[in-house]
């Protein structure tokens, strides 16, 4: 279901009411309605070669820009066509970074700061009404930030602090949805999410995290995800399409994987990792199932199907190390428990029909 759908901005730099400011600064502007209200600060001597391009096109408009600070070779380019748009935009110390904002419609709001952000670039763009879109890189380098929003009354959330070659990236195409993504104290991680529809949430939190990645695609109405990821090289994603699913990857140790797919309705799926070297699968289909997963020791595999049906119920709990559990069910209101808790174990359980029990103890 996710989709790669390449973005690209129109870089307006018209030299129209060109003023030079300090150290050889750019400030070009251009207001075409009633009640537009342009900003641009650059006369602070120690920011240098730095530009500010605003295009506004409607009524009651209003763009403010900030580049002080020993920012150097930076651009922060704003561009409202519509009504009652505001636009906020800082850049302080940086260097060669560029911000980039388009918003057509009414009522949207964006608002970005880079803070020490070396070769950092932030690009927002939103389409539609009522949208909210918010980031903030600070004390990074070489960070990517992308907000793609559609419809209305969306918002997005992008973090990135004191964090190094980091990549951060939201689509959102519908209406009142939500998706955070932070990433702190971090390096190297790349975040997505990518939601379709109405009502979704989702967050992707990678916090003392190191070469991990985070992925969410969401397709449908009332869904919601969550990734949260410490320590090294863990990879999590999670895949729904539907109404009111629910997925929840919680990961700390080293180099754990978690894969979570869900169709259907009022789906349930949550896995927890807190060893090393571990790898879950989750898949559902059908409505009200559940499924759970934790590996809290190392080099264990998790695997839980369930196939159309409903109410149906998995847990795969695995506390050692070097394990496989698999269970896989099709029918109505059947239940597998497969616990793992010495090594070297291997369990696999297999229901169809409807009411059955399985409990699985190593």
């Amino acid at each position: 279901m996710s989709k790669y759908r390449p973005i690209a901005a129109t870089v307006f730099l018209t030299m129209i009411g060109s003023v030079s400011f300090a150290a050889d600064n750019s400030y070009d502007v251009i207001q075409v309605g009633s009640g537009n209200s342009a900003t641009s600060e650059q006369s602070d001597p120690s920011a240098i070669e730095n530009t500010v391009v605003q295009i506004q096109v409607g009524d009651d408009n209003e763009v403010e820009a900030e580049q002080n600070l020993f920012t150097s070779f930076s651009l922060i380019q704003q561009t409202q066509v519509g009504d009652s748009n505001y636009i906020q935009s800082s850049q302080s110390a940086s260097i060669l970074s560029s911000t980039l904002i388009e918003q057509f419609g009414g009522n949207n709001s964006a608002g970005t700061m880079q803070d020490f952000a070396e070769v950092s670039a932030v690009l927002v763009i939103q389409i539609g009404d009522s949208h909210d879109a918010s980031v903030i890189q600070a004390n990074t380098l070489g960070d990517f930030s992308l907000i793609v929003q559609s419809g209305s009354s969306n918002d997005a959330s992008v973090i990135q602090n004191s964090s190094l070659g980091d990549s951060a990236s939201v689509y959102q195409e519908g209406d009142g949805q939500g998706s955070l993504i932070v990433q702190n104290m971090s390096a190297g991680n790349t975040a997505s999410t990518e939601q379709y529809g109405s009502s979704h949430d989702s967050s992707v939190v990678q916090v003392l995290a190191l070469d991990s990645s985070g992925l969410v695609a969401q397709a449908g109405n009332n869904n919601n995800a969550e990734i949260s990821q410490q320590s090294l090289g863990h990879h999590g994603e999670i895949d729904q399409d539907g109404e009111n699913l629910y997925a929840k990857h919680s990961q700390v140790g080293f180099y754990n994987e978690a894969y979570s797919l869900q169709f259907g309705n009022m789906n349930s799926a949550e896995v927890l990792q807190a060893g090393e070297f571990s790898v879950s699968h989750t898949k559902q289909f059908g409505s009200s199932n559940t499924a759970e997963t934790a590996q809290t020791g190392g080099f264990n595999s998790a695997s839980i199907t369930q196939l159309g049906g409903s109410g149906n119920t998995s847990v795969v709990a695995q506390l050692a190390s070097f394990n496989t559990g698999n269970t896989s069910q099709l029918g109505n209101s059947n239940q597998v428990t497969l616990s793992q808790t010495t090594i070297y174990n291997t369990a696999s359980a297999t229901q169809v029909g409807d009411n059955n029990v399985v409990l699985g103890l190593q």
